[in-house]
């Protein structure tokens, strides 16, 4: 999920104004290309044109209806056209946020629970839609392509067009509806009647085997009940509670007495010989059943026989009425306890304990004939025989798309080959959902933001003062460095102070009278000339080149002034001693 924008600036200080004609027209030709979405679809046409408000808006539309189209698991021809929805919603919200385009009196939450609704709507019209039959998808397509492209190039939030779009959707449904309601009560109708008349009479076969079961009778009594009675039962044979079917009591009884004169060989006979005959044909007669009367004068002979004992022996084991193979496989084994008489009450409850029952289904619930529920047909439960545990599908047209037993759709069920409809969430839940989600999200980040805005601040507090601390340190460091410097310079310059006085008084330890000195006395340099130099008071007495008293000073001032370069050595005296001794020669010789 991408980081979330909390500024949301709709003001004009945008460098473009979004066009919404513009993002219609792209977003709507571009749908089936690529998958839509809103906010690639501006990031790819409008780069940087946005502010992060507008990209809010369609990242929670895509959101939202990705979610949605999900959960509903819509065919793909109907998802494509519900999903361009999302530019009707973003529109509807960005006119909200801006503030722009709205008449007076115009509510744009009203507009936009409107189009929610009708948006609903036609999710919920669709459920159960096919592409097939091939001739018959296009109605619904035509008219959610129409109702969805005036929705859509609905740009300036009109109440108007929206409720215009509804009334169409509602009168193309009414009619759908009616054709369905129609189609499907024919077929209702038309099946109710084939099944039971194949249920009744695989019933009045199934009763009739069970009464002369392991039975020896005459050929005409077979005959008879092949020909005749096996009819006569069905006929008489009634659906009470939905489950049980009831047999009329006469039929009953004289079936009993069927079985009693002409198999059970005793007294029966004489009781029953005189009205036997005319009794069923009364039923038959009853029953609008056509009969043979040679069919009645074969059942007399032979009970005529059976009185006079004549052909006992010849009497053959009754054999089943060859019918439909197919109906012992569709109602499977008889149970004469479905069969109720005269004030019998039945258990209406289904004895059976599998995933029809589980599942509790219901006329008018979908199923889905296939794993993929987006792309396999699905059919809806149209009627519910259950007295012979049939089930009738239809398709959304109320065209017949099977009729299947108890144990086969048990099966199918099971191996996950016929599915329940999942019916999805509501745009509205999921919409709210998104955003309580999106918000939920957006306060962490936020929240996420500030602490770590809060960390960032203590990080660079903490940082600063270990840059203060480091500065001090370093500062610290430099003073106690240049203090060392200092010392170890001043060191350096003691000693080397002290050479140069070491040095400067070896030079005014050779000062001999008669040297001749230069000292600086401000900026103007003088000569002057040792004359006098006491050793023991460490005194030097310097004169002009006149021979006029200048200068006296101690040995130590001497050393400062050649340390100081204040005093410069002209001469030492030597060249003195050296005249003076000249001069002391030639006196000598001339004597």
């Amino acid at each position: 999920m991408p980081e979330l924008k909390y500024l949301q600036d709709f003001g004009t200080s945008t460098d473009k104004t979004l066009d919404l004609e513009g993002v219609r027209q792209h977003f709507v030709l571009e749908v089936g290309q690529y998958e839509v979405s809103l906010l690639d679809h501006l990031k790819k046409h409008y780069e940087g044109a946005q502010k992060s408000g507008v990209n809010n808006i369609a990242f929670i539309l895509d959101r939202c209806f990705d979610v949605w189209l999900r959960k509903n698991c819509f065919p793909h021809e109907i998802a494509n056209i519900l999903s361009v929805w999302r530019f009707s919603l973003f529109t509807i919200i960005f006119l909200e946020q801006k503030k722009v385009f709205q008449q007076e009196g115009v509510d744009q939450k009203k507009i936009l629970a409107s189009v929610i609704g009708l948006l609903e709507l036609i999710a919920t019209d669709c459920i159960g839609w096919s592409a097939v039959p091939e001739r018959s998808k296009h109605l619904l397509l035509e008219q959610l392509n129409d109702v969805s492209t005036q929705v859509i190039a609905n740009l300036h939030s009109n109440l108007e067009l929206i409720e215009d779009a509804e009334l169409k959707w509602k009168d193309f449904q009414d009619k759908q509806r009616s054709k369905f309601t129609k189609v499907t009560q024919r077929l209702i109708e038309s099946e109710s009647q084939l099944c039971w008349k194949r249920f009744s009479f695989w019933c009045a076969q199934s009763y009739i085997d069970s009464v002369f079961a392991r039975k020896k009778l005459p050929e005409s009594l077979q005959c008879f009940l092949d020909s005749y009675w096996l009819n006569s039962v069905a006929v008489h044979l009634v659906c009470e509670d939905g489950l049980h079917v009831r047999l009329d009591a006469e039929i009953d009884k004289l079936t009993q007495s069927l079985m009693k004169a002409f198999c059970q060989q005793g007294k029966a006979l004489f009781q029953l010989a005189d009205s036997l005959v005319d009794d069923l044909k009364k039923v038959l007669d009853r029953s609008n059943i056509a009969y043979d009367e040679s069919i009645f004068n074969a059942l007399e002979e032979s009970m005529v026989s059976l009185l006079k004992q004549e052909f006992c022996d010849s009497f053959v084991p009754y054999t089943s009425v060859p019918t439909d193979i197919t109906l012992n496989e569709q109602f499977s084994h008889f149970d004469i306890s479905r069969i109720l008489y005269k004030d019998e009450v039945g258990d209406s409850s289904v004895p059976q304990n599998d995933s029809v029952e589980k599942l509790n289904l219901e006329e008018s619930d979908w199923f889905v004939m296939g794993t993929d529920q987006a792309s396999s047909p699905s059919m809806i439960l149209l009627n519910r025989f259950d007295y012979a545990g049939l089930f009738l599908f239809g398709n959304y047209l109320g065209m017949k798309t099977g009729i299947y037993t108890r144990q086969e759709l048990d099966h199918l069920l099971n191996q996950g080959e016929i599915k329940p409809y999942k019916q999805g969430e509501s745009f509205s839940v999921v919409f709210n959902a998104c955003v309580k989600g999106l918000m939920r999200v957006a306060d962490s980040q936020q929240k996420a933001r500030i602490a770590a805005a809060e960390k960032a601040k203590e990080e660079a507090e903490r940082l600063l003062e270990e840059k203060r601390l480091a500065e001090e340190e370093a500062e610290k460091r430099a003073q106690e460095i240049a203090e060392r410097t200092k010392e170890l310079l001043k060191r350096r310059e003691d000693k080397k102070k002290a050479q140069l006085e070491v040095s400067a008084l070896a030079k005014v330890q050779k000062l001999t009278i008669g040297a001749w000195v230069s000292l600086t006395i401000g900026d103007q340099a003088e000569r002057y000339k040792l004359v006098v130099k006491i050793a023991a008071s460490s005194k030097f007495i310097f004169v002009d080149k006149l021979g006029i008293k200048k200068k006296e000073y101690k040995e130590v001032d001497l050393v400062d002034l050649v340390v100081t370069n204040k005093m410069e050595f002209l001469s030492d005296g030597a060249e003195f001693e050296d005249s003076l001794q000249r001069v002391v020669s030639r006196l000598r010789m001339a004597k």
